[in-house]
């Protein structure tokens, strides 16, 4: 699909500027202010695109302009495709001004492929953007006919046909290659079909021959959708705009059933659902969900798109005429005797994860996981409850940039830890302490410090219990940290380190990590 005003449809939707009246668009061509865009009265006043503006000017005094937004462009292109959803969910696109749609199987729902097109320019005729479409075999036949043809679907098999006639620019060619295939008198794409292709390709290099090859469906062109295929989708359209939130929920579901139903004789659950109404108005709305471990209960999915859905604000005003559910990802759901024993780590704890994740976020649903690590700050992290299962094996040294976070502020070792070894502190500080520290040894514990401007005397001091940092975590070697439990004249129970040995650094520094049980 090609939205051959989109810049002046763009400026024109916003501003109410009538469609009678010339507009252009000006952006500054290597120094010089040309028109990037036009529409169609601009063009009937003698106009074109590339023209200088003080050309324009002169030709049409009361011409209505604006600059150029090549960046308000594309956010409208993507959400065109977002609306443009509604026919095929492989969307992809097509910058500056097009859309590519891979169609296969999706006509009948719409009464064929010439209906679908029909339809599709008929409701963007009425949202004001003038569009054509081409339904091809290939991506390169359907994007010749939508901008040079006069067909809007082109026969199987016919390709080369409508391809012929066409101008040399149907190709999608450089403007080089363009220019000196019309010196040479190949004017249309049927010149070139007919002319010995090692001697063109000598000329113009393998670029020509590749387009003209995607274009007659001898090299595959994929299409690239701009989201992820979704594994299963169910959707439902309306033969009138539906606004109540009790029948849109209904409809959601009855669309979850269908795909609970697909999912157990696949013997899969859903880990990630997606719920999309498609406006009559334009705009596209999107509830997504996740599960802690694949689902395939219709129920608890239920509840949880209507937990998402009643955290949402969404203007109803024309209502919405296609509904959408598909599953984004999917597992393998192992069958297995139920455990009668099963506390937290049952199904009722999973379905608490997933519904608080749905009302508060994912992000705000955490869950402390051990990991195999001696370094206190490495021991626990903090992930998505939602996940926790997934990454719980791995380990993640700071600094980590994805989405799960490692937290210090959690330090204990729990059931993991040596029962014949000295204990820890529970819960450690964000961030270690520093203290200033006197041991009657280089290497001893401390016998009296100062921690937040108050001086301690130790009454009774265990260690050190040393741990080397891992020296592959860094590009330097990192010290050797001595741990001492300590308990002070005033009872307080503490758990203190010193950074470094003195064969290491001349001053090591002291630090308090956190409070011993």
């Amino acid at each position: 699909m090609w939205l051959r005003r989109l810049s002046t449809d763009r400026l024109r939707r916003q501003s109410q500027t009538p469609v009678d009246r010339p507009l252009a668009l000006v952006g500054a061509v290597k120094n010089t202010r040309r028109l990037t865009a036009l529409n169609d009265a601009a063009a009937r006043a003698g106009l074109r695109a590339g023209m200088s503006f003080a050309d324009a000017c002169a030709i049409h005094p009361t011409l209505d302009w604006a600059e150029e937004g090549p960046e308000d462009d594309a956010r409208l292109l993507e959400k065109i495709a977002d609306w443009c959803e509604r026919y095929t969910p492989l969307v992809g696109l097509d910058p500056p001004d097009g859309l590519l749609f891979d169609i296969t199987g999706a006509g009948h729902l719409f009464g064929g492929e010439a209906a679908l097109a029909r339809d599709l320019l008929t409701r963007l005729s009425g949202f004001g953007f003038h569009a054509r479409v081409g339904i091809a075999d290939t991506v390169g036949a359907a994007w010749a006919v939508s901008r040079h043809g006069n067909a809007v679907v082109v026969a199987s098999g016919g390709t080369g046909d409508i391809l012929a006639p066409l101008p040399v620019a149907a190709l999608r060619l450089p403007p080089e290659t363009r220019a000196g295939l019309i010196q040479l008198g190949l004017k249309t794409a049927g010149d070139i079909m007919v002319r010995p292709r090692a001697a063109l390709a000598a000329r113009f290099g393998a670029g020509l021959m590749r387009r003209l090859d995607q274009a007659l469906g001898y090299e595959e062109e994929p299409i690239t959708p701009r989201l992820p295929v979704p594994a299963l989708s169910a959707e439902q359209g309306f033969p009138e705009p539906v606004s109540r939130d009790e029948d849109l929920l209904c409809v959601v579901e009855h669309l979850t059933a269908r795909l609970c139903a697909l999912l157990e004789k696949r013997g899969e659950g859903a880990r990630r659902m997606m719920a999309r109404f498609f406006g009559a108005g334009g705009a596209v709305e999107r509830i997504e969900i996740g599960t802690s471990r694949p689902l395939r209960e219709a129920a608890h999915l239920n509840r949880l798109f209507g937990d998402k859905f009643a955290a949402q604000q969404w203007d109803h005003e024309f209502g919405f005429d296609r509904i959408r559910v598909c599953v984004l990802e999917a597992e393998s759901v192992a069958l297995a005797q139920k455990d009668l024993t099963a506390a937290e780590d049952g199904p009722e704890f999973a379905q608490l994860i997933d519904r608080l994740s749905a009302r508060l976020g994912e992000t705000r649903v955490l869950k402390p996981m051990l990991q195999d690590s001696h370094v206190p700050e490495h021991a626990c992290v903090t992930l998505p409850a939602s996940c926790a299962e997934e990454f719980a094996p791995e380990y993640f040294p700071p600094p980590f940039t994805g989405e799960v976070t490692p937290k210090a502020a959690v330090g204990g070792l729990g059931s993991r830890h040596d029962t014949l070894a000295s204990s820890r502190p529970v819960r450690l500080f964000e961030n270690p302490e520093p203290i200033e520290a006197i041991a009657e040894i280089p290497d001893g514990p401390p016998v009296k410090f100062r921690w937040r401007r108050i001086s301690h005397d130790v009454a009774r001091a265990e260690g050190p219990e040393r741990i080397a940092l891992p020296w592959w975590r860094s590009g330097e070697p990192a010290p050797t940290r001595d741990y001492f439990r300590v308990e002070t004249a005033a009872g307080a129970r503490l758990w203190l380190y010193r950074d470094g040995l003195y064969s290491e650094t001349v001053s090591p520094r002291w630090f308090c990590h956190g409070f011993l049980p």
